[in-house]
């Protein structure tokens, strides 16, 4: 079986590139690249996720492996959600005396909802906020303590929105996502997207919070080594973003009043 250095240069060589442009895609010196493909150095195990995506392989191709990939079956948890979700806030707008009328209630407004995409519906509430489209899901929003226009003058929520401001940092994130790109080095990930300012990319990132980083020594080189670690708060950002596009495309269709102080929209 070939070392995982010869399977190196075998992929360097089929990927048309130099011991220097893989040194350069990765973070490292020439040397390294050279010193692994002549099997008198292993690459440090850290380095394995980026030498790997650089070739858009799995780890185990590294080794001459064949990558297999496992499906499981789920039960939809997310249709139960959205299910339970959109049922919830119905009973409260409609307030059925029977059953049988809610449900009938309930088939067509969820018929409504695949057949207009514009329809939401939404209840603000002394309590908070619910809110639910049939393309995006629902959202639920607890009203802060400090009332909700304090939201406007938070620096932390304005230091997040600026980071997302950011084209480069997006531009990043968006390759992190897209390519599965949960290990890298800065020098790899802006070589993937063609970032030419990798010291702003770096601050942005670090500012992100959303990354470990792992500092290696390759021949006596210190090589930063980036591993997303908070997956939770990446999927706070996607919610940032799936309602900003939301306000941006938002079209109001109609407004009620609840007599006990409620607003519904639908």
């Amino acid at each position: 079986m070939a070392t995982i250095g010869e399977n190196i240069a075998i992929l360097r060589k089929n990927k048309g590139l130099t011991q220097e442009a893989l040194a350069s895609a990765i973070g490292v010196s020439a040397q390294s690249v050279s010193k692994w493909e002549n099997n008198t150095n292993m690459p440090d195990i850290m380095l394995l996720p980026v030498i790997a995506d650089v070739f858009d392989i799995g780890i185990d191709e590294l080794f001459g492996r064949t990558k297999t990939r496992l499906i499981d079956n789920v039960d939809d948890v997310y249709g139960l959600c959205c299910d339970t979700f959109l049922e919830a806030m119905l009973s409260f707008l409609y307030c059925p005396d029977v059953e049988e009328n809610f449900e009938k209630s309930l088939k067509q407004y969820k018929k409504r909802l695949e057949t207009d995409k514009r329809v939401r519906t939404a209840i603000l509430h002394k309590q908070g906020i619910m809110y639910y489209r049939e393309n995006i899901g629902g959202l639920i929003l607890k009203k802060p303590d400090t009332h909700w226009h304090k939201l406007l003058n938070d620096t932390n929520a304005v230091c997040v929105l600026d980071l997302l401001c950011d084209k480069d940092f997006r531009l990043c994130m968006s390759e992190i996502i897209k390519s599965r790109k949960t290990v890298f080095t800065v020098a790899s990930i802006c070589s993937s997207c063609q970032i030419g300012n990798s010291v702003s990319l770096q601050e942005k990132l670090n500012e992100s919070g959303l990354f470990v980083v792992n500092t290696v020594d390759i021949d006596g080189n210190n090589v930063a080594i980036y591993e997303l670690a908070s997956g939770q708060k990446l999927f706070l950002i996607f919610a940032i973003l799936t309602y900003a596009q939301e306000f941006a495309n938002y079209e109001d269709i109609y407004t009620g009043y609840m007599g006990d102080g409620s607003y519904y929209f639908a």
